[in-house]
């Protein structure tokens, strides 16, 4: 019985959380759309310019003129007007 409650605990506590936060991280790289302000996970700033759903990367403006192009799930947050505030 305490072994049950045990494994009860570890899953509400520790899995649970993590595949809802997988799942609405893999929702966020699927809403992303173009002029998007972002982060990437290694901390660049930009602004998405273009998507190309087939093969999962987009290109990130990360100054005038300079852009990068990076795979979706790179992304780690959003920082348009309604996310992000000075």
């Amino acid at each position: 019985m305490i072994i049950l409650a045990m494994i009860g605990v570890f899953y509400f506590f520790m899995i649970r959380p993590q595949q809802k936060k997988a799942k609405k991280e893999d929702q966020f790289a699927e809403d992303l759309s173009k002029g998007q302000k972002i982060v990437t996970t290694t901390g660049i700033h930009g602004k998405v310019i273009s998507l190309n759903k087939d093969n999962g990367t987009l290109k990130l403006e990360i100054d005038s003129n300079t852009t990068i192009k990076i795979e979706r799930i790179a992304v780690s947050m959003d920082l348009t007007q309604k996310h992000y505030s000075k």
